[in-house]
């Protein structure tokens, strides 16, 4: 019999870097040891196979000992017990409904509650899964949600919190580095002066990161990581009151989140991405240090685009109008942009332009609904996740 890995058996690494396999229910998860981490890497490149498959596939590698093929032997059978496996023929359709549930809260204490309904596509139920993992893990949240768009902030408040975090980054930076402010701090809050002091971000965070892994419990390095992180997302959060777009949005960042999960560059991985943003919706957040093709054209950047290559359950909630980011007047612009800035085609599929959509808000009819209930509710209380079959 040949087989191949049941649906939703997926591996993600934690924070420490331990191996965990996810599912076939949302709530499971069991750590792995590097043997079956191993061959979970051989299922997944293999597709289909047998017991003889793996041990031929994993002997291109090593000349494995006659210890060591029982080993395997082991620990495939140990797959085949859990359920991880299937048979080659069986058909993997979707018979559940993946629902994600947030609560919101105001200063009194009032809540709102939030249902969106997870789209039955590989990728969606994939973060889902991996969102069930944080929760489980590493829930907190930075600052219990980050609330964009001028129906939660005011530009002088957020240019108030941009200032009172560069001074914090200033000296931590100064201490390990030759970092000179002047270079990048802003006198006046616009788009060019919000790009330069993104360059500092981009140009120090994977400094800081690297300190960071070799001592893990440096207190200052870690208060300085924490102070460049919050940095960054103020700078975005004046870049979108800048534009002056209606509604906003609510990014879910976690504090510690998990090791980043690939999204190989496939065809159907990038048709996965949409320029269409659609009121209501939950989309992948980006992961990664840098800018995606639009949002860099957007703000006006001189740096190369970064299309997004990895996730994790960091994520955010839609709630403005239907927008289409490569619209009818900018396409051009961009295009051009693209073409004379970077020397990149628009039309190419790797630049994976927009977002992937995950989820959809079942609760109200429309972006303004939601926002007459939830713009004075600034607290993502908790998040939760049902796994309901169907019938």
């Amino acid at each position: 019999m040949r087989f191949k890995l049941n649906k939703d058996i997926y591996l993600i690494f934690d924070f420490d870097q331990n191996p965990f396999l996810l599912g076939p229910k949302i709530s499971e998860s069991k750590k792995l040891n590097k043997l079956k981490a191993l061959l979970f890497h051989y299922f997944k490149e293999l597709k289909t196979f047998t017991i003889e498959d793996i041990l031929a596939l994993h002997h291109k590698d090593s000349n494995p000992s006659p210890k060591e093929r029982v080993l395997i032997k082991t620990a495939f059978e140990w797959f085949k017990a859990n359920n991880y496996l299937i048979d080659e023929k069986q058909t993997l359709n979707y018979d559940d409904q993946l629902n994600v549930n947030y609560c919101f809260q105001d200063n009194k204490g009032n809540e709102l509650s939030l249902c969106a309904n997870v789209f039955n596509n590989s990728i969606p139920r994939q973060w889902c899964y991996a969102l069930s993992f944080q929760l489980n893990t590493y829930p907190s949240l930075l600052r219990d949600g980050l609330f964009y768009g001028a129906c939660f902030q005011n530009l002088e408040h957020v240019s108030s919190l941009i200032f009172s975090e560069l001074k914090e980054c200033e000296q931590g930076l100064k201490n390990n580095f030759n970092f000179n402010l002047s270079k990048y701090a802003p006198t006046k809050i616009n788009k060019r002066s919000l790009w330069k002091l993104h360059q500092a971000f981009e140009d120090y965070y994977p400094k800081v990161l690297d300190l960071l892994n070799q001592s893990p419990k440096h207190k200052e390095l870690k208060e300085l990581g924490q102070s460049m992180k919050n940095l960054n997302y103020y700078i975005h959060m004046a870049e979108d009151l800048l534009n002056d777009w209606e509604g906003g949005f609510v990014e879910v960042i976690f504090d510690n989140h998990t090791r980043p999960i690939p999204i190989p560059f496939t065809e159907h991985n990038n048709q996965a991405f949409s320029t269409e943003l659609k009121e209501n919706h939950i989309y992948l957040n980006y992961f990664q240090i840098g800018y995606s093709v639009l949002a860099a054209f957007e703000a006006g950047t001189d740096s190369k685009p970064n299309p997004q290559a990895s996730f994790c359950a960091n994520h955010f909630l839609y709630f403005r109008p239907s927008n289409d980011l490569l619209s009818k007047d900018n396409f051009v612009q961009v295009k051009d942009w693209l073409k004379t800035t970077h020397d990149l085609e628009i039309n190419d599929p790797h630049l994976r332009l927009g977002h992937i959509p995950l989820a959809k808000f079942t609760d109200y009819s429309n972006y303004e609904e939601v926002l007459k209930k939830i713009s004075n509710k600034h607290r993502l209380k908790s998040i939760s996740i049902d796994q309901i079959k169907e019938s």
